[in-house]
């Protein structure tokens, strides 16, 4: 999985924005601190098994619940056109 070349994340305040740099569509969502962790490395390109394993471990999540929580977000980012298959 990888995010589209297009969106970027950026630091405003405290807050990660995703945006589209061509200007075509205004910010999409607002990032907490896992998501701005799972879309830098989306933004790299990385298996869902291997966004897996690098979230447990650095956050204090089973693999169950950071499955869970991964597939969701994943699934919102294809939703709104973000990543490439």
């Amino acid at each position: 999985m990888k995010v589209k070349e297009n969106y970027i994340s950026k630091r405003v305040l405290d807050n990660d924005i995703v945006m589209d740099i061509t200007g075509n569509k205004k910010s999409l969502l607002k990032l907490n601190e896992t998501a701005a962790f799972m879309f830098d490395r989306l933004k790299k390109g990385i298996s869902f098994d291997d966004l897996v394993h690098a979230v447990t471990e650095n956050y204090d999540i089973d693999i169950d619940d950071a499955s869970k929580d991964i597939n969701e977000f994943v699934n919102k980012l294809k939703e709104l056109d973000v990543l490439d298959d």
